[in-house]
């Protein structure tokens, strides 16, 4: 009987299964954004507290200056990796710390309505796509 951490048999997920999960990620934090922003042209009032909105204002950049260097990290790590399924587990651990950059920029906007924030996070996801490109098809 195999734990749940054995490897035998583990398969790499298809060129197709990585692209879905890449457009999952778009699609929640887009949608996120959307409903901050219906939101916010109702009530342009900031929700936060100006002690909140400095650590709002911060925590983006400062997520997306991690998942930057998340990125230069991985690609190092990828040319030496040869697995094909850690492979991809890194590439999906470097496109979340995008979406955490993406998401807590949606949050800054949300809570203070200073879409700045957000749309720095969608670029730090956009580069985090772009630095960690799905595979070749196999």
């Amino acid at each position: 009987m195999h734990s749940p951490t054995s490897r035998t048999g583990s398969t790499a997920p298809t060129t197709a299964q990585l692209s879905l999960i890449r457009m999952a990620m778009l699609g929640g934090v887009l949608l996120f954004g959307a409903i901050a922003w219906w939101t916010r042209r109702n009530d342009p009032a900031p929700a936060a507290t100006a002690a909140m909105r400095n650590i709002l204002g911060v925590a983006p950049l400062a997520l997306g200056i991690v998942a930057l260097s998340t990125v230069v990290l991985l690609r190092r790590v990828l040319a030496r990796e040869g697995d094909p399924a850690r492979q991809a587990t890194l590439r999906i651990i470097g496109w979340a710390t995008g979406e955490t950059a993406a998401l807590a920029g949606g949050v800054s906007y949300f809570l203070t309505g200073d879409a700045s924030s957000y749309f720095i996070g969608l670029a730090v996801l956009m580069f985090t796509f772009v630095g960690l490109p799905v595979p070749e098809r196999r």
